[in-house]
């Protein structure tokens, strides 16, 4: 994950981008896979169910619980 975290609409201030890589790295490894595969890859979910071995919506299923976790992770660390 080298590159920087930003969203055009939305830039992301460094402090925010540390928080925000401590958060993946707190998870487990296959919501850190499906998270990069999407936001840093840019894939499509059938690419990213290709990748993993399942199907779209296995793959759809394991992003929302990956980014359900993240937003935990990071609420409870007050952000």
């Amino acid at each position: 994950m080298g590159e920087q975290l930003e969203d055009p609409g939305h830039p992301v201030s460094k402090d925010d981008e540390i928080v925000l890589r401590q958060a993946v790295r707190k998870l487990p490894m296959k919501y850190q896979e499906v998270l990069l595969l999407r936001f840093v890859e840019e894939m499509p979910f059938d690419e990213i169910a290709l990748h993993l071995g399942c199907s779209s919506e296995a793959g759809k299923s394991l992003f929302r619980r990956a980014v359900a976790t993240l937003q935990k992770h990071l609420r409870s660390d007050g952000r």
